[in-house]
């Protein structure tokens, strides 16, 4: 879990600023979350009825844009209660008790600020790691799956999820296999493999190399025997693969000042080649009709890429290093000149592993780490990032 760790401290530290919009050559995230908001109003206009514990997967991606789903939330909540008490401590919907349903509703629930190991009186870590790691799933849930096992203490159940996903659909050289070989496939497996453990660098870079066989002009085509033109679908996907990929490498490397989003922002572009006319409605081909899939898996693309940018400007903002704001300093020392500098990508811990003054005020209510023994972090990363959502970047516990 070498990745979670680094990006929950890196993390920690990037928070304690506060977030200003700064972008160069990417648009801002906040115009990219604008036109996701009306792409989750075409999607949930063509819902009939409401979302359920049934939906879990499709309601964690659309609560995972940061859009307003105040209309749905509260009912959606309120059948996952129903749910988990009826069948006392396990979420088991109409397709049974599943890795994904677990993975979604838990972080829905840390979108929410809601507690996941005292809901309803059940801790849903221990439900979901009591399940075989080897349980069958549909491959493409696992980008939701693995961020989701940073909230499991059991890191042999966390690996053993992670080697059974690579052992299982990923070939070198091809990529990832679920009825075939395809763009979206091995975009999946990207978007899911960046967050585990570093022991599948040469699957990730190998997945890498294998989507770029599917580019063509204008975006990504499906696959060489079925869809082989251009499509919103591959090119969305490719998208949420990169973004994914992009931030966290920027990330966790030494190096590295800033993320660079250059490879993201550039399908970014060309998917906008396939709005259509119908507000937030994405069409298959350039030039078609509104598709409800299409336009999902635009979202999915998006909110990678919106996600990844709220990163990257909260990297780049300037930050004035002077003391004029310390309280122990009554005024500005005049000799001494104002500088600014680009906050560091890689943070500094402190040998206690205590991460940061947003750490040190939560630490009454903080449980120890899953994987760490680290003071957990209660970062409702998603409300502070404006729907970022991501669980695998938080942890809320209480203290033992």
């Amino acid at each position: 879990m070498k990745k979670f760790l680094a990006v929950i401290t890196a993390i920690c530290v990037m928070l304690t600023a506060s977030i200003t919009a700064f972008a160069q050559s990417q648009p801002k995230s906040e115009n990219v979350q604008k036109e996701m908001n009306k792409i989750v109003n075409y999607i949930t206009s063509q819902k009939e009825g409401d979302y359920t514990i049934d939906d879990a997967v499709d309601f964690y991606y659309l609560t995972k844009s940061g859009a307003d789903l105040s209309k749905y939330n509260d009912k959606f909540l309120a059948s996952v209660k129903e749910n988990i008490k009826a069948n006392n401590g396990k979420l088991i919907t109409q397709y049974g008790e599943s890795l994904a349903t677990y993975a979604a509703v838990i972080e829905i629930l840390m979108f929410n600020d809601i507690d996941v190991w005292e809901f309803e009186g059940y801790d849903l870590t221990a439900a979901f790691a009591a399940m075989p790691a080897d349980s069958e799933i549909n491959p493409y849930y696992y980008n939701i799956v693995i961020p989701a096992l940073f909230y499991i203490e059991d890191e042999a159940f966390c690996k053993a999820v992670c080697k059974n996903f690579v052992d299982k659909y990923y070939t070198m050289g091809k990529g990832m296999e679920n009825w075939g070989f395809s763009c979206d496939n091995t975009a999946y497996f990207i978007s899911a493999i960046t967050y585990s453990s570093d022991e599948y660098t040469a699957q990730l870079n190998d997945a890498l190399k294998v989507i770029e066989t599917y580019k063509t002009e204008g975006g990504y085509f499906c696959d060489t025997q079925y869809t082989t033109t251009l499509n919103a679908d591959s090119t969305a996907l490719a998208l949420m693969a990169y973004a994914e990929y992009e931030w966290l490498d920027s990330l966790l490397d030494d190096n590295a000042e800033t993320i660079s989003l250059d490879k993201s922002t550039e399908i970014y572009n060309q998917l906008t080649a396939f709005k259509t006319s119908t507000e937030g409605a994405y069409s298959f081909e350039v030039g078609g009709e509104p598709n409800l899939f299409a336009s999902f898996d635009a979202l999915r693309g998006l909110t990678s890429y919106k996600n990844a940018l709220e990163f990257k400007e909260l990297i780049d903002e300037p930050i004035d290093w002077d003391d004029s704001e310390d309280p122990d300093v009554s005024e500005k020392d005049p000799t001494k000149t104002e500088s600014t500098t680009k906050r560091p990508i890689k943070p500094l811990v402190t040998q206690n592993n205590d991460t940061t003054a947003a750490t040190q005020t939560k630490k009454n209510t903080s449980k120890k780490s899953p994987s760490t023994g680290a003071g957990a972090m209660t970062i409702a990363l998603s409300l502070a990032l404006a729907g970022a959502g991501t669980a695998v970047l938080a942890a809320k516990k209480k203290e033992q």
